[in-house]
């Protein structure tokens, strides 16, 4: 986001948290930027800055009767929110205000954007499922697969043909039979993507 929204200065350049928020989607949200903890340790004032200015924008999107009604409530909302929610990145709160604007969420803005509201978004995200089943994804895919050694001999004996090896030269012990057996697999798998298991 500091590449996106900030000046060399550091300074929220105008015009540049609009195209952000627009264009954010989960998976960046997620694997792109730093926690809240870490920019609020570095530079708390900069940290307040980049958090303050994505409320301000949520608040210029509803416009409500009930609103937060000058700076120091925009900053306000934003130290709560990296207080309550440090772990957060910066580009998950553009996120979850994104998702608030496309009403994509259970809580509802309709004549009110008061701070509870605003927090409420940022919780609602930080809970739910569709960032939830994210991380379950990417650390189920991130896992490596476990030995069996039925399924270590049954592949073998059933593609030794086709990926050209000799089954006897494989090493006697079981860390080394392991590890030939899983640096086969992974090459027959390179040379072969649609025998991939999902």
């Amino acid at each position: 986001m500091r590449e996106t929204a900030l000046a060399p200065n550091g300074a929220i350049v105008p015009g540049s948290i609009v195209q952000f928020v627009t264009s954010v989607t989960l998976p960046v949200a997620i694997e792109n930027g730093e926690q809240l903890s870490k920019i609020n340790r570095e530079n708390q004032a900069h940290a307040l800055r980049l958090v303050a200015e994505l409320v301000k924008n949520l608040a210029n999107f509803f416009k409500t009767k009930r609103a937060l009604e000058n700076e120091d409530d925009y900053f306000e909302v934003a130290a709560l929110i990296i207080e309550g929610h440090k772990l957060l990145k910066v580009e998950e709160i553009a996120y979850a205000f994104k998702l608030a604007k496309l009403g994509k969420l259970k809580t509802k803005v309709l004549d009110r954007l008061d701070g509870s509201t605003i927090l409420a978004i940022v919780d609602e995200y930080d809970r739910s499922e569709e960032r939830a089943a994210y991380f379950e994804k990417r650390n189920t895919q991130h896992k490596a697969p476990t030995v069996d050694k039925f399924e270590t001999l049954s592949f073998l004996t059933d593609n030794a043909d086709k990926i050209g090896i000799d089954i006897s030269k494989i090493g006697k012990e079981k860390e080394d039979r392991e590890a030939e057996y899983r640096r086969i697999r992974q090459e027959w798998l390179q040379s072969n993507p649609e025998k991939r298991r999902e």
